[in-house]
């Protein structure tokens, strides 16, 4: 009516905004610990209609490590994020075959260790003696096996080496 005061409320909501994310073809994407789907072929998916404010992104994929990242969305504004996963490290005795040469060799992982003489062993030689602690601050690849000479050959062969000439004791 003419001459009475008339009040309306409106509640403003920010607007939602999206992420675009770049990744590894196939990696499993979750926000906020809800599953968002996985990267198409091109390694891209695009999330929309995401509130504004600070999310947390998570990315898996086999043989890779898992990527964690917060992201903030901005109100109506496309977030880009790049997430490079980088590859798993392998488990501690796992084994693989080196194509090289054939043969298998064991992952150690980095690490503590007692090295020496345990205590009341009776046979230990001087040299073993007192057990120490070790640290092995990098991991590696160790011959679950003796090297042969084939496989020393396919090697050589592999890697374009020359295989040394033998010549006789005498």
């Amino acid at each position: 009516m003419p001459g009475e005061e008339s009040r309306i409320e409106a509640r403003l909501v920010d607007a939602p905004g999206s992420m675009r994310l770049r990744t590894l073809a196939g990696a499993s994407i979750f926000l906020d610990g809800q599953s968002r789907g996985s990267a198409d072929a091109t390694g891209e998916l695009v999330l929309s209609d995401v509130p504004p404010g600070a999310h947390q992104l998570r990315l898996s994929a086999a043989g890779k490590k898992e990527f964690q990242q917060s992201v903030t969305v901005e109100p109506g504004k496309d977030t880009r994020v790049e997430a490079r996963l980088q590859d798993a490290p392998p488990l501690p005795g796992q084994v693989r075959e080196n194509p090289k040469d054939g043969l298998k060799y064991v992952w150690i992982p980095p690490g503590n260790f007692m090295m020496g003489c345990s205590p009341g062993d009776s046979e230990c030689y001087d040299e073993e003696k007192p057990s120490h602690r070790v640290t092995l601050s990098k991991g590696f690849w160790i011959g679950q096996t003796e090297v042969t000479v084939a496989a020393y050959k396919r090697f050589a062969v592999a890697s374009g080496e020359d295989l040394p000439t033998l010549r006789p004791a005498w």
